[in-house]
């Protein structure tokens, strides 16, 4: 099944009047791209956990018009992985974008730390953070997720340190300190509160580490420090990984019972 995206906005109104009509970019890769004919089945996400069923039922140049045949809302899982990534060199963070959103992240704050290479422009922000959201939303369209992640600006470490808000269960992957496993702390947090995190963020530092003195921020703020193995990983591969192993870990306990989510017993 193709799927396309329109805004929710776009949705709302789309779902009042029974029909959908796109143009733009959507239309562009519906027409052009998937070469979408008249009656033909697709699926519209709007990023927020609505999913339209539509059939094709016109198509012009720079134009697509859809019958709404059902809707489908998909809650947010009670869990939320945040991804806190240092800002990396090249379209490596394009990346770390494309997929934190196919494993169902559900925000990316990137951080402009000690040895962060890359500078971007506080006017030139915006139009990154489009290019980010744009490449998030094919990421979406391919893989099926029905929720986008939350794209923040990029912020200073010390900034972000200063408006500190506590997520449950902290992890920053690190080459110096001595560290445990994602698993290991996950199991620790299950047996001091009687269920798993409600909320994760992974700390993930540039090429090169944090420095000593932002790892010593973090882990006097409550960060447990995490090692993925004996192998120094580029930092766009950390994160990813660490995000996938998060991940697993949730849908591991959900596997075992109510009494291991994040509502407890």
């Amino acid at each position: 099944m193709h799927r396309l995206y329109c805004t929710p906005t776009e949705l709302t109104s789309a779902v009042k009047a029974g029909s959908l009509i796109l143009t733009g970019r959507e239309a562009h890769h519906a027409v052009d791209v998937l070469r979408l004919r008249i009656g033909e089945e697709v699926n519209v996400h709007d990023g927020e956990g609505r999913i339209l069923s539509c059939k094709v039922r016109k198509t012009a140049r720079g134009r697509i018009e859809l019958i709404i045949e059902s809707i489908a809302e998909v809650p947010r899982t009670e869990w939320q992985i945040e991804l806190a990534q240092a800002l990396t060199k090249g379209d490596a963070f394009d990346w770390v974008i494309e997929k934190a959103t196919e494993l169902g992240v559900h925000r990316i704050c990137p951080v402009i730390t000690r040895r962060t290479v890359v500078k971007i422009e506080e006017t030139a922000m915006a139009a990154k953070l489009e290019r980010w959201r744009q490449i998030s939303i094919a990421a979406m369209k391919q893989c099926g997720t029905p929720w986008l992640p939350s794209i923040l600006p990029a912020v200073q470490f010390d900034q972000l340190i200063q408006q500190w808000q506590e997520r449950e269960l902290e992890l920053i992957g690190v080459l110096t300190e001595r560290t445990a496993l994602i698993k290991t702390w996950f199991g620790r947090f299950k047996v001091q509160h009687g269920r798993v995190p409600r909320s994760v963020r992974i700390w993930i530092g540039p090429e090169g580490d944090f420095t000593p003195q932002e790892v010593q921020v973090l882990i006097e703020k409550g960060c447990s420090p995490f090692t993925l193995g004996p192998n120094v990983l580029r930092a766009e591969t950390a994160a990813v990984c660490a995000s996938a192993i998060v991940l697993q870990e949730y849908l591991g306990m959900s596997e075992l019972g109510d009494s291991n989510s994040p509502e407890g017993k």
